[in-house]
């Protein structure tokens, strides 16, 4: 019945189907089904094994990848340079600066309004120290909800074709 429909669709459909072989191998293959004409159709088997195994494999590392940086108290990030707008922050920056992870990801400059005040000068040294040096070491204070608290601050430009990347 649905084969009648398909054929009458003239439209192409595609399945896949995961036939397990053992408990340690299934086999995933993708069946494309093309109606052609006058209860003709054209159908394919691929075997998808391989490709299923990397998207798997993807899933798994991107799962070790995320349950590491879910478990940092350091805060890794990335941001392009010189605007500063975020590309990545891990989570551990919410937990250390008690702001919300969108705000931070949104706001190029969340960092900079949480710098104690006796320490604001280093932003323009940092800043210098990106354009003259590419990179940078810094210990300052911030101030998150009311508490002061000490911390190491490291970043680096990295280049492609000798651009900011």
């Amino acid at each position: 019945k649905s084969l009648n429909k398909l054929i009458s669709s003239g439209k192409k459909q595609k399945f896949e189907y995961e036939i397990i072989k053992s408990p340690d191998l299934t086999e995933t293959y993708e069946v494309s089904i093309s109606a052609i004409e006058n209860n003709l159709f054209l159908a394919s088997i691929a075997n998808n094994t391989e490709s299923s195994i990397a998207r798997n494999q993807n899933l798994t590392n991107q799962t070790i990848i995320n349950s590491i940086f879910n478990s940092l108290e350091d805060v890794i990030w990335s941001a392009y340079y010189p605007n500063g707008e975020m590309l990545f922050l891990s989570p551990s920056a919410e937990r250390l600066f008690g702001l919300d992870y969108k705000e931070m990801m949104n706001d190029p400059h969340y960092w900079e309004k949480i710098i104690h005040e006796d320490d604001k000068y280093i932003i323009d040294i940092i800043k210098k120290d990106l354009e003259t040096k590419s990179e940078f070491y810094y210990e300052y204070r911030i101030v998150c909800k009311g508490e002061t608290k000490w911390i190491r601050n490291k970043g680096k430009v990295f280049f492609e074709d000798n651009k900011p990347k």
